[in-house]
């Protein structure tokens, strides 16, 4: 049996939002914190499908709805983001003293790999929106407005903001349009911890695959 909670004006950062905590009433394994890419919040489509999956497998997942649209987003800052990831952690290590797993979809996937996120054991990185190059500029971009970044992959991190992440998994679409499949496959070539699923057929909304990526993704955090 599903347990769902509501819980309002909660803050993490600088940000009072409305967060969902999902539970299996018969025990917990795990905490995951659910993070959505740019153009849709963490609700609906492959998020619930994940959620009730991710339940039945005795895992409680916390999401939350950072932005409302993408203007909202656009006056946000990376640092602010980074903020609300990190306080999004804590709030489950304290509410459940569990291993914090994070799975992100595009952009924020992409702010999980650039940030300094602590409390997490394990991440599932769905097509990770940021740029990797030999140069990084994101220390430039930190106080910077999203909304003066032009493509989310303008914003660049290079190996060393790789060297100590956790066990990584990145699945991305093969008819990626977006973000460029060879991109992911740069940064888990960097990464000490990772492995990529290629997912053929599908692009970055993986048309036709969802359930794939769903699979994919609880057998990696039940590793």
């Amino acid at each position: 049996m599903v347990k769902s909670e509501r819980i309002k004006d909660i803050e993490f950062g600088n940000n009072s939002v409305e967060a969902k905590f999902d539970v299996h009433s018969g025990g917990v394994k795990g905490s995951i914190l659910l993070l959505p890419g740019i153009g849709s919040g963490p609700f609906g489509g492959i998020f619930d499908q994940f959620v009730e999956k991710a339940v039945e497998e005795n895992f409680q997942v916390l999401r939350y709805e950072s932005w409302e649209d993408v203007s909202e987003l656009q006056e946000k800052t990376v640092d602010s983001i980074f903020a609300e990831i990190n306080d999004a952690v804590d709030y489950l290590k304290d509410r459940n003293d569990l291993k914090v797993f994070i799975v992100a979809k595009s952009f924020s996937a992409g702010m999980v790999l650039a940030g300094s996120i602590d409390n997490v054991d394990k991440t599932v990185l769905w097509a990770p929106a940021v740029g990797f190059q030999e140069k990084a500029n994101i220390e430039e971009l930190r106080d910077s407005k999203l909304g003066e970044v032009e493509e989310v992959t303008d914003i660049q991190i290079n190996s060393e903001f790789l060297e100590h992440k956790v066990p990584v998994k990145v699945i991305h679409g093969e008819n990626d349009q977006v973000v460029q499949i060879e991109n992911s496959e740069s940064i888990v070539h960097n990464l000490p911890e990772a492995e990529i699923k290629r997912i053929s057929e599908t692009g970055h909304s993986y048309e036709g695959k969802k359930n794939l990526v769903i699979e994919e993704t609880i057998e990696f955090l039940n590793q």
